[in-house]
Formats: structure tokens, sequence, C-alpha cells
């Protein structure tokens, strides 16, 4: 469809939005907590327990997932706030391989046996500037000290100008079957101005490029609303998107998040139009067969992104491996140390990077479950099971008023509450949990 078809089409939908509503309620309090992502996501360190008391309950019939972190990147991008660092030197990458491989002995000294992981994500930061032999050992640690079964989900994130074919081959003999690539746009002006280091062609070579190889799950992110993007950039972004054909787009809303540079350098994104310019992303990629998961995928041949689902509705633990990460064992939410220099000497004296942690009742783990699975377009929590059931009855009635939410036995977020998901979740965290 041209541009201004999907515009009129756009505006009408969003006409039949309560957007002025919904403006006003998402200036919330908990500005550094847009996105629930961590539940709880803060607490005091004091909360802190240690490592072998959270863990002693892991078993070989635990249901577990992987994240490992790769911190490192040719520069810093002005929206990030995960633990980055611009480092061009390959020997520092080679000391953090050294204390990712003693970070995973020290934990499965304490485990005392190879935890089994249903998926597996290397995430950053950059795991893609890692050269061919730097990831080839990475790999190695990895198998080494968790047991991965075969065909298992294997992720590997990267970028356009580190990642390449043999990077990816060198991958896939190792197990990953899924590649994540931070597109961002395809707009030049709105790359420079976010610091990305790649142009439009040279991520349109490397998609091309990446699809000979023999891994069909292939994704690339974009955010919505990025500094400089306009209505019809967003149009240009998801028609290019859906020319690449690729099975998978995951589509990110910017925000400025603490610790970035956009926290300085930008406004707060204009919501109303963030909201316009997700519909024209809407119209055009469902109009090329994609479907819409609860929360930011649109995905074609049912390619699931299954940690999510691990995660974020089975309540699988959540094993770390690196810098800065959070996990989720044993009904406990955790954060390893943010600080590379610390985390080196953590490792150096042989103790795990635990910074703090805070196990949760019986009642906020199962509370936890249903905020935390609103993202997930299957969601079929029972209410029925939450003690606050009452309260979440109360903090339905709103969203259930605007058409955002159907609430039965259990909460379906709408068509029309899928622009709102974030808001959605955010809603239920501050009327639930916080007070």
């Amino acid at each position: 469809m041209e541009y201004k078809k999907v515009l009129q089409e756009a505006t009408e939908v969003y006409k039949t939005l309560p957007i002025e509503k919904i403006n006003l309620d998402l200036k919330m309090e908990e500005k550094d907590s847009q996105i629930v992502v961590t539940i709880p996501n803060y607490f005091n360190l004091n909360d802190c327990k240690d490592w072998p008391s959270i863990s002693k309950n892991l078993s070989l019939e635990s249901k577990n997932c992987l994240y490992v972190h790769i911190p490192f990147c040719t520069g810093i991008c002005t929206y990030c706030s995960y633990v980055r660092k611009k480092e061009n030197n390959s020997k520092k990458y080679d000391e953090y391989l050294d204390a990712l491989e003693k970070e995973s002995k020290l934990q499965i000294g304490i485990f005392g046996f190879k935890p089994k992981v249903q998926s597996v994500y290397i995430g950053g930061g950059t795991p893609s500037i890692l050269n061919i032999t730097q990831l080839q050992r990475l790999y190695n640690i990895i198998h080494f000290n968790y047991n991965i079964p075969k065909n298992v989900e294997f992720t590997l994130e990267g970028c356009p100008e580190t990642i390449d074919v043999e990077k990816i081959n060198v991958s896939q003999k190792n197990g990953v079957n899924r590649i994540s690539i931070g597109v961002e746009s395809f707009n030049d002006d709105i790359l420079t101005y976010v610091n990305r280091r790649h142009k439009r062609k040279d991520t349109l070579q490397k998609i091309r490029s990446i699809k000979e190889s023999n891994i069909s799950n292939l994704d690339i992110d974009l955010i919505n609303n990025l500094p400089m993007s306009t209505l019809e950039t967003s149009y240009n972004d998801a028609i290019t998107a859906v020319e690449t054909g690729l099975p998978s787009i995951t589509l990110y809303h910017f925000h400025t998040k603490p610790n970035s540079i956009a926290r300085k350098k930008d406004n707060e994104p204009i919501e109303n139009e963030q909201v316009l310019k997700h519909i024209i992303y809407d119209l055009v990629l469902k109009q090329n067969g994609y479907w819409q998961d609860n929360y930011d995928k649109y995905l074609k041949d049912n390619f699931v992104f299954q940690q999510q689902i691990q995660k974020w509705r089975d309540q699988y633990n959540m094993l770390t491996l690196g810098v800065g990460c959070y996990g989720f064992i044993n009904n406990t939410q955790f954060f390893m140390n943010k600080n590379l220099t610390q985390y080196y000497k953590n490792i150096k004296d042989n103790t795990i990077p635990l910074i703090k942690a805070k196990t949760l009742s019986e009642e906020k783990n199962l509370l936890r479950n249903f905020i935390m699975g609103l993202k997930i377009s299957d969601q079929k929590f029972n209410i029925n099971k939450l003690d606050k059931k009452n309260k979440i009855l109360e903090a339905s009635k709103e969203l259930e008023k605007y058409g955002l939410i159907i609430v039965s036995d259990s909460i379906k977020i709408t068509k029309k509450g899928k622009f709102f998901v974030d808001y959605i979740q955010r809603h239920f965290y501050k009327n639930l949990w916080i007070f």
C-alpha cells in the first residue's frame, strides 16, 4: 500500500483508541520502570542472599534457560542503557572470556552438576564483535558447563557492522539456530543521530548474505519512534523490513532509559505519535503476512521466541553468565554486578558476582507470573489462583472500560490493547505490586 493510503487507514484506527486518557496515565511515578522486565524491579541491597542458598534447590529436573552477556560494542548507541562498553581491543575480549569460563566453573561447582537448559541466548552489548576463534571458545565454555539438548532454541545477537557469514557458520556448527540482528532503522539520518555504526546499504547487504546460511530463524530489531523519525520514515522502515522477507521482526519502542545518552539528549517520546507510528508498522506488517505477539514480535512461519515464553509465561529458571545479568532461580530474582572492574575482582576472588536478590512468597510469585505473562499472546493465567483476585478485578476496570482487555477467569489483551501492552503491564504492576 502507498504511504498516503496507509496513513489514512492508520489515522482511522488511531481515532478509535483512548489515546488521550492513556497518554495522561502514562506519566507514571516509576519513570525508571517504563518496561517491566524484572519483578521486583528494585529492592534493597540488604535483601541479598548468598549464591548457594539461591541455587540449593536447583536439580537435574529443573526447567532452565540460559542468558550469556557480552558487554563490548564498537560504539555506544544513544538509547542504550544495558551494561555495555566501547572496546576495540581483542585482548580485552579474551580477558572477559577468561572470566566467563571461571564464573561458569564457579557456578557449576556450587550446583554440583551441569544444568540442562531449554534455550540459550547470547546477548549484549554485541556478541558478534568476537572473532571466529573467540566465538568458538565461547561456545566451548557454554557446552562444557551446561547440558544443551539438540534443537533447543539457541540465539546469537549481532549487529550489521560485525556479524558475517563466517561467524554464523561457526555458530551454527555449535548449535546456534536463531540469529537476531540489531537494525533499529533503515534510515541513515536516524542511524547517525543515535550513533549506530552502520548504514542502510550495509544492513541490506548483510541480511542478503546471512539469508544464504542454513539458519532459517532470522530476526531483525527495529525501534519505533526514535529521535528524528517521522510517520513516513516509520512507513519506509516497515516496507523495507517486509522486503527483507525475514520470518521475525521485533518492534521495540523508544524510551529515554536510565544510564542512556538519550536521557540527557532527548525528550520523552511523544506517546500519541508513538502509537500512530506503531499502527503504521502494524498495518504494513500484517498486510504482508505477519502476525503480532502481545509484546514486540511480528512473526511468520510460527518462529515464536521460545526464551521469552519460558521466562515470562512458564516461569523457567533464568540462569546467567556474565557481567550485569539479572536472573531468576527458585522464586528468587537476582542481579549480578554491573561494574566490569568489580565483576573481574569478584571472579578473581573466586566469588559469584551477586549483588542483590529477593525471594518471593508463593502469592508474589503467582502475581509475577500473571504480570510477566501479559507479554505472551496465549497467556491463560487463571486469576482465581490469586488471593488478590479482587484487586486485579478492580485494577482491570479502567483497562476494560477502554477496550484494552477482556476479563474472565483470565485477562486477555484485545487487538486495541496490543498497542498498549507496556502500559497495561505497568498498570497492573503499579496497582498490584508497588502499592
